[in-house]
């Protein structure tokens, strides 16, 4: 007879298995000699008068009531160029989600609602992402490219965000060693959860 099978069981037998040690027993010498490297990736708002790719105010937060339209979208997985559907896309697609966008008239245009295309992307906030690689001295790239990271959980209502790296391999001096910095990137900030709720998740844009 076959036995059932038990999480609980089995989650110790891999744990004995693979020398699974908890957080409490962790010191200092085990992480050396495992080599263990962390890396830490920091988001930081700019302060700006526009966003990145329209026009609109930048930094003016509405409340979760206050909107003057509501936008439905779903989340559709589509083929690749190899004929492929994006298995983390499919799985979002079967969730059945309904995705609304609270948005307010006077911070939000077509853009926003992947209506427009992107506008030239915003001179104050490359400047400020310029100089602020030039402080963690990095290496300034020679073009700025914009690429699009793909977003399946309905945070930005294109689908994707829009990001370009700008500086590469820097460092922060710290004591008597330097931290390395591998890039410093600039993009659009996603949309401000309201809530999630069943089949319902609400945005503000």
């Amino acid at each position: 007879m076959t036995k059932k099978f038990d999480p609980v069981e089995n989650c110790e037998i891999t744990r004995k298995e693979i020398g699974y040690i908890s957080l409490q027993e962790a010191t200092f010498q085990i992480y050396r000699d495992l080599g263990f490297k962390c890396g830490l990736e920091i988001h930081q708002q700019l302060k700006t008068a526009k966003k990145l790719f329209c026009r609109c105010p930048a930094g003016i937060y509405q409340e979760k009531d206050e909107y003057d339209a509501e936008i439905v979208r779903h989340m559709r997985p589509t083929l690749s160029e190899l004929g492929e559907y994006d298995g983390t896309a499919l799985m979002e697609f079967k969730t059945g989600k309904n995705i609304f966008y609270h948005i307010k008239n006077e911070t939000a245009c077509t853009y926003e609602v992947d209506d427009t295309p992107p506008f030239l992307i915003n001179r104050e906030a490359l400047e400020q992402a310029i100089e602020i690689s030039l402080l963690l001295q990095t290496n300034i790239v020679g073009e700025l490219h914009i690429t699009r990271k793909q977003y399946l959980d309905g945070s930005i209502p294109t689908g994707f965000q829009r990001t370009a790296i700008v500086g590469i391999e820097g460092k922060i001096p710290l004591q008597k060693k330097k931290v390395g910095i591998i890039q410093l990137s600039i993009e659009e900030d996603a949309c401000r959860e309201v809530s999630d709720i069943g089949h319902n998740r609400v945005y503000t844009t």
